[in-house]
């Protein structure tokens, strides 16, 4: 009788231990798949042009004029823009005005701030979450339709991710999980967003460390993959249904130290100094991967060849003047059908046309201030 007992208690626990798919069930790799170390010396490009030529371009429909734009993301042959407004923008692939949702207030079916979005192709739908509701807003992707929506207030996220049709919330500050000390982690993982199915990465140093100096989006969508970084720390995890990956460690020059956050430097003493910081835009293709950071007040691009690990570009000036392959550039926004893309502000086109007219066709000639961006596609070689 006493050997059942004890036979049946150990199945017992074995079946908790099985159904507790909590923090202490995951297991993530100690080593990334690749370490990149961008020393002083690899900054030798002085311009894009040696290796980076302009595709193609898309000029966005002046119908609606969008505000300053927080996220971009291309799925499916369409382009998602949100602005600064919380108005949600939707278009085609030759720039063509699809629809606008704008439904600002506090009635039924209405949000007050959109804070991240997120397009699911298995479902079709565009996932918009309200950081004020503490909602996720359910769309028709195709049509901005509302379909329906689903209170996130049993956690405090900021940003959010989907892959695969499950999702992702990011939490890297603690101070909005005080009163539930168990949610402290930067990453949580939900099958349907209703409730959290997994926790991810404990809060630490780069937690506390956390005074709004960087508002990026901890989530990069790179086609088919979903990368996360955590802000101010070094490695870009891939991100998969029920499954987190560390895929490469990238240490930048003169890099923040960790001891600096764990003695919460001063925020204008970081800006003031030379350290890098702020890992952030993170894209790869063609086994090119381009990153960006912030070092002496600049935002620095770096774009590295993981296949010769080198570096082909790395500095805060990428492009002085209009070339003939590259007649204008800005900070990477994503990548679509194999290359990197960009929103390149009307400011930036018509001050590389004024040295180069001869480089630019009609169209780009008629763009003035007050136009919507144009975004532009880059391959490099």
């Amino acid at each position: 009788m006493q050997r059942r007992l004890c036979i049946l208690f150990s199945f017992l626990v074995l079946l908790a231990g099985c159904n507790n798919k909590g923090k202490e069930q995951v297991e993530i790799g100690d080593l990334p798949k690749k370490t990149i170390t961008i020393h002083p010396s690899d900054i030798t490009k002085e311009e894009i042009g040696d290796f980076f030529t302009l595709d193609s371009y898309i000029i966005l429909s002046n119908k609606e004029v969008f505000g300053e734009i927080r996220r971009i993301v291309m799925v499916d042959s369409s382009i998602y823009i949100l602005d600064h407004t919380s108005r949600f923008f939707c278009y085609d692939m030759t720039g063509h005005l699809k629809y606008i949702i704008d439904k600002r207030g506090q009635g039924p079916q209405e949000y007050l701030s959109i804070e991240d979005f997120g397009v699911d192709q298995l479902s079709n739908k565009l996932f918009i979450y309200d950081d004020l509701l503490r909602k996720l807003f359910i769309f028709d992707k195709n049509t901005g339709d509302y379909i329906s929506e689903i209170s996130t207030k049993y956690m405090l996220p900021e940003k959010m991710g989907i892959i695969d049709g499950t999702f992702f919330f990011s939490c890297s500050d603690n101070r909005r999980v005080t009163t539930k000390k168990e949610q402290r982690f930067h990453l949580f993982y939900s099958e349907s967003g209703e409730k959290i199915d997994d926790y991810y990465l404990p809060h630490d140093a780069f937690a506390e460390f956390h005074f709004g100096l960087l508002k990026g989006y901890p989530f990069y969508y790179n086609e088919n993959k979903l990368f996360f970084n955590i802000p101010f720390d070094s490695r870009v995890y891939l991100l998969n249904r029920e499954q987190i990956d560390p895929l490469y460690d990238i240490y930048l020059p003169n890099q923040l130290p960790k001891k600096q956050i764990e003695d919460k430097i001063n925020h204008i003493d970081l800006v003031r100094s030379d350290y890098a910081y702020g890992l952030s835009n993170i894209f790869e293709t063609g086994q090119k991967l381009c990153f960006t950071f912030t070092k002496d007040g600049f935002y620095n691009t770096c774009f590295y060849d993981l296949t010769s690990d080198k570096v082909l570009f790395c500095g805060p000036r990428a492009l002085g003047t209009a070339r003939k392959n590259v007649l204008f550039f800005s900070l990477i926004n994503g990548v679509y059908d194999g290359k990197f893309y960009a929103l390149v502000p009307p400011g930036e086109i018509i001050e590389k046309r004024e040295t180069h007219p001869e480089f630019f066709s009609e169209d780009l000639m008629n763009i003035s201030f007050g136009d919507n961006c144009v975004i532009a596609f880059y391959k490099v070689f």
